[in-house]
């Protein structure tokens, strides 16, 4: 939201990394292993949180997309991605802690801590009202309970305001 009046208020934190058949069978420990001629990935649909990690962290280790077996591949959901590699049909997916809970056969290795916030428009009275109700809302101890019930995501720091730009 460049150039615009913007409030960015803290949600949830969660862990990212990778998710390996139960063992880690093939000794996965960095994201520059899935670059291995050995290692096929169930890759996640481009433009969600899970994929665009991984894009960032294969560029940043110097590895290509065309060298990670299954790159091209993409599956809808981060549960489908986690049961193909349960199943043996792949042998790694980038995904959640949340994930790594829901599915059996499977193991978590836990790469990095992400935050998911919301940004709120400032660009009007209502949408300031708006944005103000919104952090009301998260700050509320029900709604904080509740978020924080949610496996793999902390809501400790939920409701603070990260940025706010006028």
């Amino acid at each position: 939201m460049p150039g615009m009046p913007v409030r960015l208020v803290r949600l949830v934190r969660r862990r990212q990394g990778l998710i390996v058949a139960k063992g880690n069978p093939k000794g996965l420990r960095a994201w520059v292993d899935l670059g291995r001629s050995d290692v096929r990935i169930a890759n996640r649909e481009r433009g969600c949180g899970s994929r665009v990690l991984l894009d960032e962290k294969l560029a940043e280790c110097g590895v290509s997309r065309t060298c990670v077996a299954g790159y091209g591949r993409e599956h809808p959901s981060a549960l489908s991605a986690a049961s193909l590699v349960a199943r043996g049909a792949a042998d790694v997916c980038v995904g959640s802690e949340r994930v790594f809970h829901q599915v059996e056969g499977i193991d978590f290795l836990p790469l990095q801590d992400e935050w998911l916030d919301i940004a709120l428009s400032l660009e009007s009275p209502a949408c300031e009202r708006v944005a103000d109700a919104v952090c009301r809302l998260v700050r509320t101890r029900p709604f904080r309970q509740e978020a924080g019930r949610i496996v793999g995501y902390d809501a400790s720091c939920m409701g603070e305001v990260v940025l706010e730009r006028r």
